[in-house]
């Protein structure tokens, strides 16, 4: 279902695309001939049926071929997406990896098959996209228990079905966050997900130190719709084991300012601007100088490890959902994303994400290797300990872990010295940067809104 609902995205993108390049056509070049080619009457509805009936193969037919070139421009070769079900954007355009050998033969009949199928037009692909993604939320609803227990209308059964399960979440955040953080132990409150058979459904989740802070957290929640139905949302509780904190330390191999005050941290990548300068990308909270945590410090000469000077503080800030700075590289300095693999891109990070639970890795300085784990949450707000101790709430947070074989809990991808890592997917596109982590979890800030904000790239 998940494959064909991005499919059906794909090709209604790419139809809108055709129609407005065939509408333009048709206007400008009705009647016209250009060289040997006449394009006829495209535009004026005929009267007599058989040549009413031309003109529509003709209008097919150019959508058809207006089709097969757009393919061909951005290498959206059907055969190639449907081969890869699992992420198939990743192979559209001529940046990703080339077809070899044989392959390049079946280049033309895939961009063929995409403008046959393009060429049904926009409406029809629309149609089609909301009709899979009313079956996809249907599904979970037809499996969810609260389908046939909280509802006692037609008008409540048809709202509770219509909501999506994130709607649902945010619902009973929205109304018991303030309630749930003033329990003794609770550390952050979110919308997070419960596995319901081959689905998930929408929850509260609550972040506590201990299991003692757990036991005054409620199994559910009551919220209203505007129907009148009252529907009980689940609450997740996560033991954590301490207060989240960045990733900093006051020893470790990496990254770090002079001054020494905000300790160690890890190069995440060699990044570069529009006009071709290259930048280390780190937290703010590594690179910065000071604790002041408005203004880029006095202090900005950046080491490595060795003590070696590699760059000079260039830009870098905390907002409410980034921190996150960049040093120039000086001159005469050789530089290289090579240890962490030569990430191709950047990309943005989903809820598919979750529901996937895309695999992931981290080279942190601090950590000294590569550690494997998958995307938990893409949206979570996260109170972090700073240095000097001082409390800050970044939100939008990417949540990473992994699955303790030992006890099968949640455990950490990182740990102090670690920020500034960047976060790779299983595709070996950067998604994050970790910004810090607790006993359970690592935090990453989302590398797409990093790049944007900051004009950068790999």
């Amino acid at each position: 279902m998940d494959s064909a609902i991005t499919i059906s995205i794909i090709l209604f993108i790419l139809s809108m695309i055709n129609e407005r390049v065939a509408n333009f056509i048709k206007l400008q070049f009705s009647g016209k001939t250009i060289l040997t080619l006449s394009f006829g009457n495209l535009r004026e509805k005929e009267n007599e049926e058989s040549k009413e009936e031309d003109r529509s193969k003709r209008i097919l037919v150019l959508n058809i071929i207006c089709g097969t070139i757009i393919s061909l421009i951005i290498r959206a070769d059907l055969i190639v997406i449907l081969g890869h079900l699992d992420r198939p954007y990743e192979v559209i355009g001529w940046d990703k990896e080339l077809p070899k050998g044989f392959a390049w033969a079946l280049l033309p009949f895939g961009c063929i098959l995409t403008g046959c199928f393009i060429s049904l037009g926009s409406k029809f692909w629309h149609d089609l996209l909301d009709l899979l993604l009313y079956t996809k939320q249907l599904k979970g609803k037809l499996v969810d228990a609260r389908t046939y227990e909280q509802v006692n209308d037609i008008a409540q059964l048809q709202e509770f079905i219509n909501a999506p399960e994130y709607k649902l979440s945010q619902l009973g955040v929205d109304k018991y966050r303030d309630n749930i953080k003033a329990i003794p132990g609770v550390l952050s409150v979110g919308t997070g997900y419960l596995k319901n058979g081959t689905s998930q459904i929408g929850c509260v989740e609550v972040h506590v130190i201990d299991a003692v802070g757990a036991t005054h957290i409620p199994k559910e929640l009551s919220v209203q719709l505007s129907a009148g139905g009252t529907v009980k949302i689940p609450v997740k509780v996560v033991v954590t084991g301490k207060q989240a904190e960045t990733n900093s330390a006051d020893a470790g191999k990496g990254v770090y300012n002079r001054s020494g005050v905000l300790g160690r941290g890890t190069i995440g990548a060699i990044v570069k601007d529009i006009y071709g300068d290259h930048f280390v990308l780190s937290c703010y909270h590594v690179l910065n100088g000071d604790l002041n945590w408005t203004r880029l410090s006095d202090s900005t000469d950046i080491l490595d490890s060795n003590g070696a000077s590699i760059a000079q503080l260039y830009f870098g800030f905390r907002t409410a959902d980034m921190d996150v700075a960049i040093a120039k590289i000086n001159n005469g300095v050789n530089f290289s994303n090579q240890q962490i693999r030569n990430p191709a891109s950047i990309r943005s990070v989903y809820y598919d994400d979750v529901l996937r639970e895309t695999e992931v890795n981290i080279l942190g300085a601090k950590t000294g290797s590569i550690v494997n784990g998958f995307v938990y949450n893409d949206s979570w707000p996260a109170a972090l300990k700073y240095p000097g101790n001082s409390l800050w709430e970044l939100s939008d947070l990417i949540v990473l872990t992994r699955i303790d074989k030992t006890t099968n809990n949640y455990k950490t991808l990182t740990q102090g010295g670690d920020s500034g890592a960047l976060v790779v997917d299983n595709k070996n596109f950067a998604i994050g940067i970790i910004v810090g982590g607790d006993n359970a979890f690592s935090y990453a800030i989302k590398l797409d809104k990093v790049a944007k904000s900051m004009d950068i790239k790999l």
